[in-house]
């Protein structure tokens, strides 16, 4: 009875989970999920694609960044990069 019940729970949470974020490094989605998670955003990450399959090094393959729908649009804003940003100004130290 508890096997049922938790493979259920596992299904609802997994139909709740949306990507929001795609890289080919999974170092670096690891990075930006642990960025989410220290903002209150819990996230996973999950490999996909022939080179995880394969056992391949983690670089190369598809990596995708999950969260739950209700904190998408938080965690999008937080990942959010636009090209529109100014570089930042060192000050020399004289």
């Amino acid at each position: 009875m508890f096997a049922r019940w938790r493979d259920r729970r596992a299904r609802e949470t997994q139909d709740d989970l949306v990507p929001v974020a795609r890289l080919f490094s999974e170092p670096m989605a690891q990075s930006l999920a642990q960025l989410l998670r220290n903002n209150d955003v819990p996230a996973m990450v999950k490999s996909t694609g022939a080179g995880f399959a394969l056992g391949t090094p983690p670089f190369g393959t598809e990596t995708v960044i999950l969260v739950h729908k209700k904190d998408e649009e938080q965690a999008k804003q937080l990942l959010e990069v636009t090209e529109d940003d100014p570089e930042p100004e060192w000050e020399e130290q004289q």
